[in-house]
């Protein structure tokens, strides 16, 4: 392997028209002339980006999952769950981020029950089943010290620790683990 030293890259084939092609763009804006060749995967790359910035442009204007956008606010490049192995986190995750979970209120929605009422009496959504029902209450106390060691702070609501996604997700995986809630 030898390496070389090229003055002002003098020489090499179409640096020319680069350059000049680079200079037009700065003072002039996107038209490089009908007679210039742009390489396909720079037009690939321009593609994904544009189309990328219309569909966040739609999701942002769609009348439809307000609920779920308040805790994915921008379109991933990948998935959450891209390099998690672990099915059953997956699942439990998925079906928490969308509310479709099996908890009181969502049984009753769906007519699996008769009441949406939780075995405490209070209304069993599941911001109550996670974070607030005395069934789970020594479940409950071990994710709110999990979560304060990660730095999320007082009050506790559901969808703003959604938000957080990685840093949270494996804490509440863990409080359906350990409390055996069915989802």
């Amino acid at each position: 392997m030898e390496i070389t030293w090229i003055r002002g890259h003098s020489g090499i084939v179409n640096n020319d028209i680069v350059d000049q092609m680079a200079k037009s763009a700065v003072t002039s804006g996107i038209d490089i002339g009908k007679d210039k060749i742009i390489p396909p995967s720079d037009l690939i790359r321009i593609f994904k980006i544009r189309l990328k910035e219309d569909w966040q442009q739609k999701y942002d204007n769609s009348p439809t999952g307000n609920r779920y956008k308040q805790i994915q606010t921008h379109i991933p490049t990948k998935p959450w769950f891209q390099s998690i192995n672990n099915r059953y986190f997956i699942k439990n995750m998925c079906r928490i981020r969308t509310k479709h979970a099996l908890y009181p209120q969502h049984k009753h929605k769906m007519g699996l029950s008769q009441s949406p009422q939780c075995v405490c009496g209070e209304i069993g959504n599941l911001q109550h089943v996670i974070l607030k029902c005395p069934q789970y209450l020594s479940y409950i106390d071990s994710l709110y010290n999990e979560l304060l060691s990660k730095g999320i702070s007082l009050p506790i609501n559901l969808d703003s620790i959604l938000c957080k996604a990685r840093l949270v997700y494996l804490s509440i995986h863990n409080f359906v683990k350990n409390s055996r809630m069915s989802l």
